[in-house]
């Protein structure tokens, strides 16, 4: 009996630090979920352990949370604790999405989002709608982020739910702005900010400032989308957030190019590489690298922009690749089995696949294979020529 109220009591600590000190929260979660085991309490186990695993997930332990969560999911399942399985299947796909293991992501977000259906749980299928559009904006489909993420929009208004609305908004306004709605992507995050009004935190202004800044600059309001990114750069750098430190000195470069600014550019592309570099962000890196031979070659300075060129064209070789397709194909097989629900009222909830994407994957990559050959044959020519006569 003593036993169990430590842990009631462990239980309940941690449900009132969670989201307010995780790092606590942790310490006494740990000590639940072994008391749980030790008292071979399946749904002590359960609950203890989904809490220990997205507490290591908040405090940036990933790998060590899906660990636990793959532990309690078979006992989740084998106990009927059908909420509890929801809740552990969410976690495990963040956890991968976390880890950039999307064909995982997607499989376990489509089993959430089946288990919501069968419960006909508005909120919990919104979740998931709103987590699969998270896994299709990371792999840069963004025609299907937008559309989850607007599934998700639309449940949650019918719902009347405004929890982490604005973070929503942000998400499909960036959306947006990636297939170059800009207009569309401006309202959106005019409605983030509305929304949260004076208590909007620190990510969601870094986002959406940048996201308007990029919209403006292809409207042409260069002088605005500058103020903008100048705007969520130093936000960035307040909230050590690399990522947009990198990806706001990276349009800044690229602005400080169309004015012929070329050193101007070099500086804040310096700095947006060795952020880059440091946390292995491949993509970005690629732009800055696009950024850096226009910079170079505005400067004259032949030689560090053929240097640029090679480092773009070998990145560009690596990131996309054979494990790239065999990843797509993965996605497309855990897509094509994911079937909604056959209740009437949720027909509706369609999750729609191409069947000619690997295909289109396939023609895309010859392409850019023959898009390098060209550009290293124009290279060998550029090379060649800055070779004496005599040689």
């Amino acid at each position: 009996m003593e036993g169990e109220q430590e842990y009631r009591t462990l239980n309940e600590i941690t449900f009132h630090l969670f989201d307010i000190d995780n790092q606590e929260a942790f310490k006494f979660s740990e000590r639940a979920f072994t008391l749980a085991y030790q008292y071979g309490d399946s749904l002590g186990i359960v609950k203890s352990g989904r809490r220990k695993g997205q507490l290591l997930r908040r405090i940036d332990r990933p790998n060590d949370a899906l660990k636990v969560l793959l532990i309690v999911l078979p006992i989740a399942q084998r106990n009927k604790l059908i909420d509890e399985e929801g809740y552990i299947l969410q976690g495990i796909a963040i956890c991968y999405t976390f880890l950039a293991v999307y064909d995982k992501a997607l499989e376990y977000n489509f089993l959430t989002l089946k288990l919501r259906e069968l419960q006909k749980d508005t909120l919990g299928i919104a979740s998931a709608f709103n987590n699969i559009g998270a896994v299709y904006y990371k792999i840069r489909n963004y025609d299907k982020a937008k559309d989850f993420f607007t599934k998700c929009l639309y449940l949650k208004e019918l719902a009347n739910d405004t929890y982490d609305k604005d973070r929503l908004l942000i998400n499909l306004g960036l959306s947006n702005v990636h297939l170059k709605h800009f207009n569309e992507g401006l309202s959106l995050f005019r409605r983030a900010f509305n929304f949260c009004a004076n208590n909007c935190s620190n990510n969601i202004q870094i986002e959406g400032k940048f996201g308007s800044a990029v919209a403006y600059l292809n409207l042409h309001d260069t002088l605005q989308a500058e103020t903008l990114f100048q705007e969520s750069l130093h936000l960035s750098e307040l909230g050590n957030n690399k990522r947009f430190q990198a990806e706001n000195l990276v349009y800044l470069g690229k602005i400080e190019n169309g004015k012929r600014q070329s050193e101007r550019a070099v500086k804040y592309l310096t700095r947006a590489e060795a952020i880059a570099d440091s946390a292995h962000y491949n993509q970005l890196l690629m732009d800055i690298y696009r950024q850096s031979i226009n910079a170079f070659t505005g400067s004259n300075d032949v030689t560090r922009s053929s240097s640029y060129r090679k480092k773009y064209i070998t990145l560009k070789d690596s990131v996309v690749g054979e494990n790239m397709v065999k990843s797509f194909s993965k996605i497309d097989s855990i897509i094509e089995s994911s079937q909604p629900a056959s209740d009437d009222k949720l027909k509706w909830i369609g999750i729609w696949v191409s069947i000619g994407s690997i295909a289109v994957l396939g023609f895309i990559l010859l392409l850019i294979q023959l898009r390098r050959n060209l550009l290293l044959v124009k290279l060998t020519r550029l090379l060649s020529a800055l070779k004496p006569n005599n040689l």
